[in-house]
């Protein structure tokens, strides 16, 4: 990837942190679409295993990363 298909202008960054969190709320909703089929294949699925992907599953639903905070930030700044 070229350093130069990354560049976006100053005025550009607003919109660019709406369209990623655009992104982060579709991504989140296929999370959840992929969370209820795998909760259907689980429903008959019992050992550590199962439940320890479990845990690992949720854990990181619920962890918030860096980018999703610094755009929010930056899409509040939008006028």
């Amino acid at each position: 990837m070229n350093k130069s298909d990354l560049s976006v202008p100053e005025d550009g960054l607003p919109g660019l942190a709406s369209d990623l969190s655009e992104m982060q709320t579709y991504l989140a909703t296929q999370a959840k679409r992929m969370a209820t089929i795998v909760d259907a294949i689980e429903s008959g699925w019992r050992s550590p295993a199962a439940s320890t992907y479990t845990e690992f599953q949720q854990s990181v639903a619920r962890r918030p990363s860096t980018r999703n905070r610094r755009a929010r930030r930056l899409s509040a700044r939008d006028p």
